[in-house]
């Protein structure tokens, strides 16, 4: 987090806002996106709409140059925050000056001009991940291609003062009190403890304790650690996986995970079928 707040300069360089488009291939399903840029910090403002919803979110990314990790916040259209997640990902930001090959003579795009450059990147399972951009002599970048799996291209570049608040963290959408609130009145008579195991040596450890349930998942080299309330929907999940990477994240409005039980059927007279493992029915 301290890459992501430390020290600017009096008056960073540059400062603007740019639009971009992203044709296909591109991540997930955004196609277009802005940046403000102040100095080396960006937030990245992406509109996107959840595969099989219509419904639109605002997605935005924290980060700056070389950043070996980002910040995400996804709000609803309302302003109302949906989630917020901490992740490593060194390939999501612009890469460091310092790994940059020129490729090429100047070009101009969006009516700026700027310097080709190639970056090729080991990831952390061993794969050499390649990107190239075009970048201009203060720093503002044009157009980026990560691999086959996206890119990126400036349509309109503006050059306007972009103020602190503009790019700052939002800690306060940490707030995990929602977490720690002691809940009068709990009913514990459905505490358990619950361990589920499959021949590859995958685990999945449950405990329930009043409406709170932490799920804790491993497979292989990775963990997943959940802790959410089955009735308000209040979650934190944390996860690692076999190459290190990590991810954090927090949301004060899921939905919740506890519903009406269907009524049987001759539809669902398999689904709700008794059997009894391990002394439980």
């Amino acid at each position: 987090m301290a890459l992501l707040t430390g020290a600017a300069t009096a008056q960073p360089t540059p400062q603007a806002i740019v639009d971009y488009d992203r044709p296909p291939p591109r991540f997930g399903n955004v196609a277009k996106e802005t940046h403000v840029i102040r100095g080396d910090l960006v937030r990245i403002d992406q509109r996107v709409i959840p595969a099989h919803t219509q419904i639109t979110v605002l997605r935005q990314l924290y980060t700056r140059t070389g950043q070996p990790f980002t910040f995400e916040t996804t709000r609803s259209a309302d302003g109302r925050l949906i989630g917020a997640r901490i992740a490593d990902d060194p390939l999501f930001a612009p890469p460091a000056k310092t790994l940059r090959q020129s490729a090429g003579p100047r070009e101009r795009h969006a009516g700026e001009s700027c310097q080709p450059w190639a970056v090729s990147q080991r990831t952390s399972d061993g794969t050499m991940f390649q990107q190239a951009g075009c970048t201009t002599a203060d720093g503002i970048e044009l157009s980026r291609k990560k691999g086959v799996i996206d890119a990126i291209s400036a349509t309109n570049v503006r050059r306007t003062a972009v103020s602190a608040g503009a790019v700052r963290l939002p800690f306060e959408t940490l707030d995990t009190t929602l977490l720690v609130r002691q809940e009068a009145g709990s009913d514990h008579r459905s505490d358990y403890e619950l361990v589920l195991a499959d021949r590859h040596g995958a685990t999945v450890l449950q405990r329930r304790s009043g409406n709170w349930l932490y799920i804790e998942e491993r497979v292989g080299q990775v963990r997943t650690i959940s802790v959410r309330n089955l009735m308000t929907g209040v979650e934190i999940r944390y996860s690692r996986n076999r190459n290190g990477r990590r991810e954090w994240m927090w949301s004060p409005s899921f939905a919740p995970t506890v519903r009406p039980a269907a009524k049987p059927d001759k539809a669902t007279s398999a689904a709700t079928r008794q059997e009894t493992i391990l002394g439980e029915k």
